[in-house]
């Protein structure tokens, strides 16, 4: 139904009605009832004017037949015709309501009355007419409004013919109207959706079918429910021919994307948030990237701030997992909450316990990843109710009496060497090898020293950012000497170290002046240069030469010929070995 701006009794109200005076004859009002052909006489006082009673036809002729009067001499108050508990409404009141009242009261007129003063009257048969009118304007601005939209629009009644079919179903279909209107559906589509849910009565959206070769059409059919009775079913389709066919080059250039991007990405050395040039590293980010569409249990193993939580995360993100991912840090879980963490407790499974239970680890990551953050922290207690609900998949909360089914994937984290634990018993030998599907070594940060100034890049400009001021340069030496530093808590520990710097520097480039006192202290003293346990004699000779040339510069002040007399080497050869190891004597 659209929307009628007024719909107050007013649009209706007519004039055309008969009054009589209090002390009326009843001879009058007979002659009034046969003479104007009316149902309705309105009584009015004598004195203001104000309407007193309502007199209806049936009920006049009624009374004077039981009565057995003589009408002539009896005025209106005499005999018992009028009504003086009448119904009447005000100028504003709705037409809807106003019909509900005459319903309600078998009424075929009734009076607008202000003050006391009638002011018209509505017939119940004037409110017809009127909505009558308003329904074929409304019709013919349906018509339009469905004729003129993109989708094919049919309805249908109750017995399946088609009462409505617009202009764009006569070109989807190739059927004019003057042939299918009148005429049952099943007729001409005999497997038509609108006839299914005309049975069904229940709402069908975005169906795709082809009624033709060549086409797709998607199709939404839904029954018209009048005081519970299916009174038909109106449709719209759609034909995505095109749409498919759109979609189908996008998925093409699609996978050219996400081919071009991960050629970029393995070129790169990025994968979701982790980045590294590092040939190692790049392994591991292979390994993971394999290993991330499975559900296998992975092990990430590397000393502490290396990024084991961030390797769990991108994993976690690039399976295509629908749950959380939930972070479990297994060194802080007191023995005795183990259950009840882990599994969920019931209401009033213990004292302090929540009226509501809680769910456990393993219920929130239903259908993600439990990531298990030190993993060889966990006491020998825990680990044997650990691998049964990682081997079963199913947890019984602290209380309950019922199994609960989960699907999680397990993700474990250790900066110690579990294989070890094993052997001296700390840690079972059966979980160890339940969470160890695959292995993911993380090398340390003074592994892949060409990572370092990407992170120191990374830190600073996300540090500037937060902190609201520009972004932050830093020179070539104070690089040099954060690349020699062994960095012994990683990644963690070179952000630390940028947000330092880049929150206490006053100038737009970071300099040595800016370094950490014990980083300089340990560079300076050529700890830094300690050679790694997997450094082959070569690298850990040009390592120490490197650095030692480098220090020396700095104690002669930049003077090569000072330099290559403390070194017992002659000028061009420091030269050589300068250029070699891109030593800038000016930022040294």
């Amino acid at each position: 139904m659209f929307y009628i701006d007024d719909m107050s009794v007013e649009k209706v109200m007519t004039q055309e009605y008969s009054v009589l005076p209090l002390d009326a004859d009843i001879s009058l009002v007979i002659k009034c009832f046969i003479k104007n052909d009316i149902e309705d006489l309105y009584v009015l006082n004598n004195k203001d004017k104000k309407l007193v009673g309502v007199i209806h036809r049936d009920k006049v002729f009624k009374q004077i037949k039981k009565l057995g009067l003589d009408v002539s001499g009896y005025n209106i108050i005499a005999v018992d015709i009028m009504d003086t508990h009448f119904k009447y409404i005000g100028q504003n009141t709705d037409i809807n309501d106003c019909i509900k009242i005459m319903k309600q009261s078998l009424l075929k007129s009734i009076p607008i009355v202000k003050d006391g003063i009638i002011k018209g009257v509505v017939w119940y048969l004037d409110i017809l007419r009127y909505l009558l009118e308003q329904y074929r304007n409304e019709s013919k601005v349906f018509d339009k409004v469905l004729n003129d939209i993109q989708e094919a629009v049919c309805i249908i009644d109750k017995s399946g013919r088609v009462i409505f079919w617009n202009n764009s179903s006569e070109r989807l279909y190739d059927l004019p109207q003057d042939i299918i209107l009148g005429n049952n559906l099943g007729d001409y589509f005999p497997n038509a959706i609108n006839l299914k849910v005309l049975k069904s009565k229940k709402i069908v959206k975005d169906v795709v079918h082809s009624p033709r070769e060549g086409t797709n059409i998607i199709i939404s059919a839904s029954p018209i429910m009048i005081d519970g009775e299916c009174a038909g079913v109106i449709s719209t389709d759609k034909d995505i021919s095109e749409i498919k066919r759109i979609n189908g080059e996008l998925e093409k250039a699609r996978e050219r994307a996400d081919f071009l991007e991960n050629e970029i990405n393995r070129l790169t050395g990025k994968w979701g948030n982790i980045y590294s040039k590092n040939k190692k590293m790049q392994d591991m980010m292979e390994v993971a990237k394999r290993a991330a569409p499975s559900k296998a249990s992975i092990m990430i193993s590397g000393e502490s701030g290396t990024g084991k939580e961030v390797f769990a995360r991108t994993i976690h993100s690039q399976s295509g997992m629908k749950g959380s991912f939930v972070p479990v840090n297994c060194s802080a879980i007191p023995a005795e909450l183990f259950e009840s963490e882990f599994f969920g407790y019931e209401s009033g499974a213990f004292t302090g316990a929540s009226r509501q239970g809680k769910a456990g680890f393993f219920e929130m990551a239903d259908k993600g990843t439990l990531f298990l953050d030190e993993i060889g922290d966990l006491p020998l207690s825990m680990q044997s109710k650990l691998l049964r609900a990682v081997e079963e998949m199913k947890i019984k909360r602290v209380g309950g009496e019922r199994y609960i089914d989960v699907d999680v994937r397990i993700i474990s984290a250790t900066n110690k060497n579990l294989e070890e634990c094993v052997k001296k018993g700390t840690f079972r030998e059966d979980l160890y090898y339940r969470l160890n599907v695959i292995k993911i070594v993380i090398p340390p940060l003074r592994e892949r020293k060409e990572d370092i100034y990407s992170f120191l890049r990374l830190f600073l400009n996300e540090i500037c950012k937060k902190e609201g001021r520009e972004n932050i340069g830093i020179d070539r030496k104070t690089v040099r000497i954060l690349t020699e530093y062994p960095w012994k808590g990683n990644v963690r520990e070179l952000k630390n170290v940028a947000e330092s710097m880049a929150i206490l520097c006053q100038k737009s480039t970071i300099t040595t002046e800016d370094i950490p006192e014990q980083i300089m202290g340990c560079v300076s003293t050529g700890r830094a240069a300690q050679p790694e346990e997997d450094t082959t004699l070569r690298e850990a000779i040009n390592r120490y030469e490197k650095s030692l040339i480098m220090k020396t510069l700095r104690n002669t002040g930049g003077n090569i010929s000072k330099a290559a007399e403390k070194l017992g080497l002659p000028r061009s050869t420091l030269y050589y070995k300068m250029g070699n190891y891109d030593i800038d004597v000016t930022k040294s």
